[in-house]
């Protein structure tokens, strides 16, 4: 029953020094769980004025979703998709051919192969904070995530608002428009998965490891849809033959799993093979 004098506890804290953009946003975040939401709205857009950092800036926008505020938020949450990776995060470009610029770290650990898969992922942690650890709704702690977010989000709010089709002609237009460009391939490519659209991901994906044949996402993701279908042995040699510009342990991992689908598909001398 104290909520506002907590809360105006919390402004004279902050009104005694620099007030920072990660300050504000945790008032905000206050103001919001006591539903004083015209302040936490004044709030929000004092941040908003001045963050710098994508993982920042998602939460502002996730905090406007709470609020309705879906236009503000969707503002924000277009921006993060503009933002270049900071430089020292940023790895050396390999694997591109022709005038292809990359996106993030092209590397080829199979730590990062998750990555075109991210926001399909996360849905279900933003739609159900519940299923988050104590409770609290999901919040990105790197560039990658907060990226990765920001496309959830985008794709919920157009769901929310019937706005689905046209929401994924937008990202299909500008892939179109950057035929060599990566990342927006690689954005593409995430929300055709995101909406379960299985063949139009294929043919992304399919583009992407023609653009960066070295890049072990790529065609770790391309072997994942590979493995769902009805597997022959040329195109299961002719991945094994793609993989040699990666490690003993990386090819044998790989060739393991395409020996066991074809001899689970009962093509036992294709496995052998």
């Amino acid at each position: 029953g104290r909520e506002r004098e907590a809360v105006q506890a919390w402004k004279r804290l902050l009104n005694g020094r620099n007030q920072t953009v990660e300050a504000e946003i945790q008032l905000a975040s206050l103001l919001v769980r006591y539903d004083l939401l015209d302040e936490a709205r004044l709030a929000l857009n004092c941040a908003g004025e001045r963050v710098k950092t994508a993982e920042r800036r998602y939460q502002i926008g996730a905090l406007l979703v709470q609020l309705n505020e879906l236009e503000s938020a969707t503002r924000h949450f277009e921006h993060i998709l503009t933002m270049s990776e900071p430089e020292r995060a940023v790895g050396k470009n390999t694997g591109l051919i022709g005038r292809a610029t990359t996106p993030r770290s092209q590397r080829t650990s199979p730590s990062d192969t998750h990555r075109l898969r991210r926001p399909k992922e996360l849905v279900r942690k933003i739609q159900s904070p519940s299923q988050s650890p104590a409770g609290r709704p999901w919040m990105p702690t790197n560039f990658a995530d907060a990226q990765a977010g920001a496309l959830t989000q985008l794709f919920r709010i157009a769901k929310q608002l019937g706005q689905l089709d046209a929401f994924v002609e937008a990202i299909k237009a500008n892939a179109g428009l950057k035929p060599y460009d990566l990342k927006a391939l690689e954005k593409l490519a995430q929300v055709y998965i995101l909406t379960n659209n299985r063949d139009d991901a294929v043919r992304a994906i399919n583009r992407l490891v023609a653009l960066s044949p070295n890049d072990y996402t790529y065609l770790r993701v391309q072997l994942n849809y590979v493995l769902q279908k009805d597997l022959d042995y040329e195109t299961a040699n002719n991945y094994i033959d793609r993989l040699s510009v990666f490690t003993m342990e990386t090819r044998l991992w790989d060739s393991c799993r395409l020996a066991r689908t074809l001899h689970y598909q009962g093509k036992r001398e294709d496995a052998k093979r």
